[in-house]
């Protein structure tokens, strides 16, 4: 027979099992994150001694921006955002700090008044701009070279290449290289004698631009196999990384001048995150959903989940001795509670029912933030148990005042047997009146199903 076990409130649970973990396990991913993107990269910017800025406009297109990285490296300077006719006040404060300022675009992105705004409080205003987004960024190529004569150049694509110029912005402002936008079919200059690489696959960047301009091709069959390959060009044996958006590409423009010593990987729910293994350091630059988060730590901690969010642990079964076995269900339960022991879930009302997550979709419960410490494959003997510590964060699950109800059903064939439990308190006592709780069943049972002891 079965026995439910109410175990106390506000505490997560450290299991008696085994698990694989990498030995250089990271407790957490650092984020650098503000109330929208104009604080993002203001933040960033606070991280740099300057006396010089990049202004460009992200608000639509990022088509002037794409070039920016190298100047930023030349000069120095922090690459921050503003609107066509107005500078939010984040940039602002930022912007005050510079002696000079670079404004990337034409009227159409920055307008006049905003130039005449920052020239009447006594910053020089230097306007890089073009016909167009290829014409610009020979411009802003011309000034890096009159600043710092570029021995290395990047071709992207204008209209196809803002993914791989962003995964190269980075090296950009480490090796103070001009990105160049092109075509994707031929440049009008000559590339003879200076180090050039292509960036992009072949529906980006042509062979025959690749052939005429003696390039390197860096490219993947997408952004990310592409930022694959770059990290591994520029940064082969990194262990700290910056991650950004794969899809909102400004966070890793404004985060190049930060991060030129280190690569910046672009991810994706979903997207490969192989690069990120055993990383000593990674920090999230801008709007990383929990998600994304999640899956870039367990990477990093060699962790592997199913692949539905619901089916949250994976089955875990290792040698009690010769005849009987530990295992860990796949499915697990969470209950929440207020102080009045409301129930806070929409679809089980019923305090006394567990609710099986597995099987579950329309709640909103997400309980797969898993770290684990442990030795792989242990084999247990009595008096001796390997500990998993079981810690997740609130993700939504939680509101201010809940608690976590856990339950677990525990069989065991002998009482000499029995598992060691052990607990700890997860939470920050002094800022949170909320604890976090993870609940597993975990079961004691002979090789034939036959139930022996009830564990209590």
């Amino acid at each position: 027979m079965k026995l439910k076990k109410l175990l106390s409130l506000g505490l997560v649970s450290m299991f008696v099992v085994g698990f694989p973990i990498s030995a250089n396990a990271l407790d957490k991913i650092d984020k650098i994150q503000g109330a929208d993107k104009y604080e993002t990269a203001g933040i960033i910017a606070d991280k740099q001694s300057y006396t010089t800025a990049i202004l460009i406009n992200a608000d639509s297109t990022m088509a002037d921006g794409l070039s920016a990285s190298g100047l930023a490296g030349a000069t120095n300077a922090p690459i921050l955002l503003t609107k066509k006719n107005n500078i939010p006040n984040a940039t602002l404060k930022r912007v005050e700090k510079a002696k000079k300022v670079y404004i990337i675009g034409g009227e159409s992105s920055i307008d006049k008044a905003t130039e005449t705004f920052l020239k009447d409080k006594g910053i020089e205003i230097r306007r890089l701009q073009g016909n167009d987004r290829i014409k610009t960024s020979y411009n802003v190529a011309k000034e890096i070279n009159s600043i710092n004569k570029a021995n290395k150049v990047i071709l992207t694509n204008a209209f196809k290449g803002e993914p791989d110029a962003m995964s190269i912005a980075s090296v950009a402002v480490r090796d103070k290289a001009p990105i160049i936008l092109t075509d994707g079919k031929s440049v009008p200059f000559n590339t003879t004698g200076i180090e050039s690489y292509a960036i992009g696959g072949t529906s980006s960047m042509s062979d025959s631009l690749v052939n005429d301009t003696n390039s390197t091709r860096l490219g993947g069959v997408d952004r990310y196999d592409t930022n694959k390959k770059i990290v591994n060009k520029f940064y082969n044996g990194a262990k700290e990384f910056y991650i950004a958006s794969g899809t909102d590409l400004v966070y890793a423009l404004v985060g190049s001048p930060m991060a030129k010593n280190n690569p910046i990987v672009l991810v994706d729910i979903g997207s490969n995150k192989d690069i990120l293994k055993n990383a000593a350091k990674v920090t999230g630059i801008g709007n990383l959903s929990d998600k994304i988060m999640l899956e870039c730590e367990n990477t990093i901690n060699n962790i592997s989940l199913p692949s539905s969010n619901k089916n949250i642990i994976c089955g875990l079964k290792i040698d009690f001795d010769s005849n009987h076995i530990i295992w860990q269900d796949k499915g697990s339960y969470l209950e929440c509670y207020d102080d009045n022991l409301e129930y806070y879930t929409e679809k089980y009302k019923d305090p006394t029912v567990p609710i099986n997550i597995e099987n579950t979709s329309t709640q909103n419960l997400d309980v797969t933030k898993l770290k684990v410490y442990g030795e792989a494959n242990s084999t247990l003997y009595m008096g001796q148990y390997a500990k998993i510590k079981m810690d997740f964060n609130s993700f939504g699950v939680l509101k201010p005042g809940e608690k976590c109800t856990i339950y677990l059903d525990i069989i065991s064939l002998d009482p000499s047997r029995s598992m060691t439990l052990t607990f700890s308190y997860v939470g920050d006592k002094e800022n949170y009146k909320y604890e976090q709780g993870l609940a597993s069943r975990i079961l004691f049972y002979n090789p034939d199903g036959e139930d022996f002891f009830e564990y209590k």
